[in-house]
Formats: C-alpha cells, structure tokens, sequence
C-alpha cells in the first residue's frame, strides 16, 4: 500500500510538472492600479492588436522565491492575527462548474486552508445531492456548508428586458452579475463576519500563500483586494458609464451631499479630461473585501442605481466592471489592495507560476492541471467580433489613438485562444503519456 501511495504521488507530480510547462506560454505579470493608470497597461496578450502573446512573459518562480516575494505581508498578516473572515462560492448550473469547484477546494486547502481551516459557504443554483455535498466537503480541512439561491429578477424589471441570451450570456450568468454585484453582501449565511474571500469555481491556487489574506486587510486598514486589472469589451458595457454619471449627478445635486461618491481614484480612469469610464474592470474571481463596504450607504446606492436601470440582463453589465467602479469611486488608493503575489491560474491569467509543484501532491487533486489547461480555450466564451465591439461601444466612446483598449480584448481573443489551445494541447498530450506509462507499469 504504502509503495502504490509513493507511485501515485510520483505520478501525480510529474503530471503537475509538465503541465505547469505548458502554462508558461500564457504566464504573465498581474496588472495593478498604477499600471493601468499610467500608461494603460494591458496584460501581454492584448498588446498590438492581440499580437503580443509571444512567450515572454516571466519566467516561473521557485518555491523560495514565491514565498519570500510575500514574506513582508506574512509578517504584517501574522500581526493582526486570525480575523473573521469566509471563502465564498458560487456555484451555478454547469456540470463543469462542479468539477472546477472540486479542484479550487482542493488546491485551496492543500495551498492556504488546510492550516488555516476558515469556513467554505458554496452558493448555488440548482439542488445538490447528498452525495454531491459530501464529496466536496471531504476536500476541505475546515467547514464547508452549502446554501442554494433563489434567483429571482429584480422586481419592477419587465421580462422582455431579461431575453434568454445577451451576447451569449444567458440568464442564469447574468443572476449570478447580480448576485455577485450587489446580492452577495447581504446574504444572511455570511452575518457574523467581518471579511470574504470570494473565488469562481475555476480559480486555482498553484502554490502555497503564507499569508493570511484577511489579516492582510485587516492589518492594512483596508476595504478591497484584486487580482488583476483588466479592459472590459465594449459590447457588454454599452451604457454603463452614463449610468454612472446619472448616479454622480444625482448624488451631487440632490442636497444631500456627496454621500461618499465624490470620484477619487475613478479619475485616473476617465477617457480624458471630462470623459467617462474608460472601460477598465478588476478581474473579480479573485476578490477579498471587507463586509461593510459593501453594506455601506454609498455602495448600496450606487448598485441599487445601476439595478434600476437594468442593464446587467438587457445589455450584460459584469460585475467585474462595476466593483472596479464602486472601489475607485468609494474608497482611497490606501484601503484597496494588490494580490499581485499569489501563484494563481484563472482560465487565461496565469500568474506567480511556480517553476516545480511543491512537494507532497497526496491526495492525487480530483482535476489536475493537465485537464484545466487543456480546458482553457473551451471555457473561453465567445463575445463579438472586435468591429462590432467596437461599434457598439456607445457609452465608452472612441478611445484615443494612444489608448485603445475598450474593444481590443475581443481582438485579442483569438490569440489569446490559440495559445491557450497550444497549452492545452501538449497539456492533453502530457495526460495521455502518463495514462499510457501508468498502464504498462506492472
């Protein structure tokens, strides 16, 4: 027993290793504030025209490496100590939305939870069997509980503002917008906490993170932490920033003050003196925040604004553009925070990659690697074409010569496709070597 146990994790290994090799094509550096507000950063694959995935990228990191790039936040984390904080989930009605979740709760405990033990809430769709919770709980070190939805439009919304499929979104997507947005704060499984982690079900930890992220926040007197900033397309975020100056104006000229809302960092991301939002948005599968800057007035207010107006199900409004408008509208560059850190896989955002899995990779995850980079162009979903982006683009505007980003993102994807399929491909093929090595074993 003890020798097939020693095979399996040698096995499980080098099926890491080589699949972590054919990641390296798509690793790159995170985008933070400061890069994007000074000189419009985009990540490497949207650079000329989606020409700039070229494999250059950093080079992986090794485990020393990783863990002294945050050795001064483990310190400063270690100060605050535990905190109150929840891992969140939500989990929506995909077959393979389930088998990503197994994964990212896996790596999760094995990378950060498994000394941690903060407790797991999954939300979820559609009902769950018994089976199902349990075999997902069993992957975490701590508490792991489940809580289903309701999923119901907003009221007073007309149906025909909510058709089946918007841009290919379909309805069950733009619930979770919502849910995710504005939703989520207020949820009565999260009262008695004072921080939430929230991860996608396809958010994978690839090495270790010492640091206690809350008392990170906690320590740094912060409200918000991302990942990565990135440019939202213009065709699903057609009317989003005239929305946002309705909510200013309004704020402004009712006389009750700026409540909050007076624009801060959100300048630095303008088209332009006096222009609107020029587009960019946090990549929100990987988010840390503080509880009451959600359920404050301000950021109840501008989400209940941009409820109203119903945009997130007529026209596809994302919620990873709304809370990099809410933050940088609400709150100092001080309080918001950059895990630019983490080793993290994202479907195409692949950052921090660890040159070698770390040791012990007992028990074998339930969804290695291999599988999830070779899955990456298939979880890719298709938006416009970048001509019809660009033209819908209304709200955002033409963006200058020097600044083109609203609209590059649909220009960049099918390179950003090509290599990911490239990834998966040799990915697929490190799976098939192994499978066909670990038949002939004896």
């Amino acid at each position: 027993a003890a020798a097939a146990a020693a095979a399996a994790a040698a096995a499980a290994e080098r099926l890491e290793a080589r699949a972590l090799e054919a990641l390296v094509p798509l690793s790159r550096p995170a985008v933070s504030l400061a890069d994007r507000a000074a000189s419009f950063a985009l990540p490497l694959w949207m650079r000329d025209g989606g020409r700039g995935l070229r494999g250059d990228g950093p080079p992986p990191r090794s485990a020393a490496e990783l863990r002294a790039a945050q050795g001064s936040r483990r310190r400063a984390a270690a100060g605050a100590g535990r905190q109150a904080g929840v891992i969140v989930y939500k989990l929506g009605p995909a077959a393979a939305e389930l088998t990503n979740l197994e994964a990212s709760v896996w790596r999760l405990d094995r990378y950060f939870n498994a000394a941690r033990r903060y407790p797991v809430v999954v939300f979820h769709d559609e009902p769950l069997a018994r089976a199902v919770e349990a075999r997902v709980s069993s992957l975490s070190s701590g508490s792991l509980s489940f809580a289903r939805l309701a999923n119901e439009l907003p009221a007073g919304l007309p149906r025909e503002m909510a058709p089946a499929q918007v841009h290919g979104f379909n309805l069950s997507y733009r619930l979770m917008i919502r849910w995710k947005a504005g939703l989520l704060w207020g949820m009565p499984q999260l009262r008695g906490y004072e921080f939430v982690w929230l991860l996608d079900t396809d958010a994978f930890l690839l090495a270790p993170l010492t640091y206690d992220p809350f008392a990170l926040l906690a320590a740094s007197n912060a409200s918000y932490g991302y990942v990565d900033v990135n440019v939202e397309t213009g065709a699903v975020a057609e009317g989003l920033a005239e929305c946002v100056e309705a909510f200013l104006h309004t704020r402004r000229g009712g006389g009750g003050g700026d409540g909050g809302a007076e624009p801060t960092l959100l300048d630095s991301y303008r088209r332009g003196p006096g222009g609107g939002w020029d587009g960019s948005k946090f990549y929100t599968n990987f988010q840390v925040a503080r509880l009451e800057w959600g359920r404050s007035e301000g950021y109840r207010a501008l989400f209940d604004h941009v409820d109203r107006a119903g945009g997130i199900f007529s026209r596809r409004w994302g919620a990873d553009p709304f809370m990099f408008i809410a933050a940088t509208l609400l709150l100092p560059a001080r309080a918001i925070l950059h895990f630019d850190d983490v080793s993290y896989l994202h479907q195409h955002l692949v950052m921090n990659l660890p040159a070698a899995p770390p040791p012990d990779l007992t028990p074998t995850p339930p969804r290695d690697l291999a599988a999830t980079s070779r899955d990456l162009a298939a979880t890719s979903r298709d938006l416009p074409a970048a001509d019809e982006a660009s033209s819908s683009c209304g709200a955002l505007g033409e963006p200058p010569p020097s600044r083109s980003a609203v609209g590059v993102e649909s220009e960049a994807e099918g390179e950003e496709a090509a290599a990911a399929e490239e990834a998966g491909e040799a990915a697929e093929e490190v799976a098939e070597e192994e499978e066909e090595r670990m038949a002939r074993s004896p």
